[in-house]
């Protein structure tokens, strides 16, 4: 089939765009819910249940006629040349498991695109997780693999997906978060006495970003830079380390990029932190730093340990905060929004009380702008940060709506040097002529 997009401005990153699979996305009609039904295909959610609107776009209740409930994909109907036969269920500790088939997955994980599998009967005791997914060739597809199934098996550690690559009863291991880059060389070796191979990719799959909140404690030029000198010298150690195997860079975005030709002239992060004012001290911080990083991602624990240990050595006091992906996320989106906020409890809404920075209660924060989460945050992108012009848009939601996008970049943007916030924002968001000079 041929499809035509027609834009309501010039964009001329498109091209680039439609070569990833973010932003845009297909899907198989199939997978669509029925309109006919009142139903819409969009996930959001409102007490609890999915949100219902009538023809005019505006909120309404259950039942209500001529309304559409908001709802996701009706089946795991894909495009390619498989298709999800079931989910293996499991829980820590038991050989008993659950199957679950394809046609039952949108019961299971219909609402807050969370998954329960509770009602399920694993060895005696309700399931807990996913231990495995099967995929079958679709017969008579155009592409006709040569494989007829394919199992995505879930692993509790590193050690174990190692061991399982040295047994045979694994077949791959992809990307960073299955085996750290020593353990893939490990592997190829001969003395492991294996006959597993290791290629690795000819461009970045993966960058990491050590992000400096400017709306927290290091609220200044002069503190940043000061934090960036010692980091810069603790990043070159894991370069010379754990991190060999990785390319360091100082930007974001890498400048051969297009639009980023101008990155090649900047002065590197030691040099810029060179230039920070004398009379700014480790003493200037009289706070602790907290240093927020995803504690189950290979190599963030060795990463976070360098970097708090660097800068507990240069007096600065820091905070380690490993969390959870669900945690990390949210802790971005405390810079749009008193985090002492509401939540709905089912039958009323309650104060949200995670205290931002050091308040010892709940407090009202009415008049104060810093709701910053963190001070440091570690993080990265599953693929290289491949256009500038999606990046910075994505930076500034929250800015401008009141919508976050659970980036670290999007808060550390908030108190820059160079320019005013919402100047920032206005240069990204208002489209640009290309007939006007």
């Amino acid at each position: 089939m041929t499809f035509k997009l027609t834009f309501s401005t010039y964009y001329e990153a498109a091209l680039r765009e439609l070569s990833f699979i973010r932003p845009f996305r297909m899907i198989s009609p199939a997978a669509l819910p029925s309109f006919a039904n009142g139903e819409l295909s969009h996930s959001r959610y409102r007490k609890g249940a999915p949100r219902v609107h009538s023809a005019t776009g505006k909120p309404v209740d259950f039942g209500t006629a001529g309304a559409y409930t908001f709802r996701s994909v009706s089946t795991p109907s894909g495009t390619g040349p498989y298709k999800v036969v079931h989910k293996l269920l499991g829980r820590p500790g038991s050989t008993g498991t659950f199957t679950l088939p394809a046609a039952d997955f949108n019961a299971s994980c219909y609402v807050e695109d969370t998954c329960d599998y509770t009602d399920k009967d694993c060895g005696g005791q309700p399931c807990q997780h996913v231990a495995e997914v099967k995929f079958e060739k679709v017969a008579g597809h155009r592409k006709n693999p040569t494989i007829d199934n394919i199992i995505m098996r879930a692993y509790d550690s590193i050690a174990d997906i190692k061991a399982a690559l040295q047994a045979g009863t694994l077949d791959v291991a992809y990307g960073t978060q299955t085996l750290s880059y020593s353990a893939f060389l490990s592997l190829a070796t001969a003395e492991e006495g294996n006959s597993v191979e290791a290629h690795r990719a000819s461009t970045d799959l993966n960058t990491r970003l050590l992000v400096l909140n400017s709306g927290g404690l290091l609220n200044t030029p002069d503190l940043r830079k000061l934090v960036m000198g010692v980091l810069a010298a603790a990043r070159q150690s894991l370069y010379d380390g754990e991190l060999a195997g990785e390319a360091p860079t100082d930007t974001m975005f890498n400048p051969e990029l297009p639009h980023c030709g101008v990155l090649s002239s900047l002065s590197s992060i030691a040099d810029l932190a060179a230039t920070k004012s004398s009379g700014v001290t480790a003493a200037d911080i009289t706070q602790p730093l907290r240093f927020l990083y995803i504690k189950d991602i290979p190599h963030n624990q060795v990463i976070a340990a360098a970097f708090v240990a660097a800068l507990s050595a240069a007096n600065i006091p820091v905070t380690a905060m490993p969390v959870d992906k669900d945690t990390y996320n949210a802790r971005h989106c405390h810079y749009i929004a008193d985090p002492t906020g509401w939540v709905w409890n089912g039958t009323g809404y309650d104060a949200h009380a995670y205290q931002t920075y050091y308040d010892a209660e709940p407090v009202d924060h009415d008049g104060v702008d810093n709701y910053a989460g963190w001070d440091i945050a570690l993080s990265e992108t599953w693929g290289p940060p491949y256009d500038a012009t999606s990046k910075l848009w994505d930076m500034t939601h929250g800015l401008s709506g009141a919508w976050c996008s659970q980036e670290a970049d999007a808060a550390a943007v908030k108190n820059m040097e160079g320019m005013a916030l919402h100047e920032f924002v206005d240069k990204v968001r208002n489209p640009i002529n290309p007939n006007v000079p």
